[in-house]
């Protein structure tokens, strides 16, 4: 197993489950606090606990990140995610997307970051603003409906983040 030499401890990779919460026209964004992509708007959702089906992590990260309550959390599919800089690999995210409608629409901003709603277009007009691999799944997997598997790089450039590749898997 290969070892990050920073603290000894093996390099994983991390999974991860994502919403993306429509209401209406609107899908429901959340600016990140904290690092990293901080600043940048993102899907709400979060790690996968241990032990932790994914889909009651969307509902619990959900929850906590919003307020929210969700109604239903319909799979979509899978993103495997590396970010790449300097030419490594410097983290790695299997990514479990759920499109998901809300039971509740008491939403509240939490130490995780803003949360807001936007419009389809808005959201596009907006697309530097958010976490690149976030846009592409909005873009494909939610707004679309194309679910499945889809392989993504993400190279880092000093706090910039650019798409290498999103392929479907088939």
């Amino acid at each position: 197993m290969e070892m990050n030499n920073k603290n000894k401890m093996p390099k994983l990779t991390i999974p991860v489950a994502v919403a993306g919460i429509l209401k209406g026209d609107k899908i429901l964004l959340l600016k990140r606090a904290r690092q990293p992509f901080k600043g940048l708007w993102s899907l709400p959702g979060g790690k996968i606990k241990f032990g932790e089906f994914a889909n009651e992590a969307i509902r619990r990260e959900v929850k906590e990140e919003t307020s929210i309550e969700l109604s239903s959390a319909k799979y979509m599919g899978i993103v495997c995610e590396r970010v790449l800089k300097d030419n490594s690999v410097v983290a790695s995210h299997i990514i479990y997307v759920f499109s998901c409608e809300p039971q509740s629409e008491n939403l509240i901003s939490s130490e995780e970051g803003e949360a807001r709603w936007f419009g389809r277009q808005e959201v596009f007009l907006h697309a530097d603003d958010i976490i690149p691999t976030d846009f592409l799944i909005i873009k494909e997997m939610i707004l679309n409906g194309s679910g499945g598997s889809y392989n993504c790089s993400v190279e880092q450039r000093g706090n910039k983040y650019k798409i290498t590749e999103f392929v479907k898997v088939r």
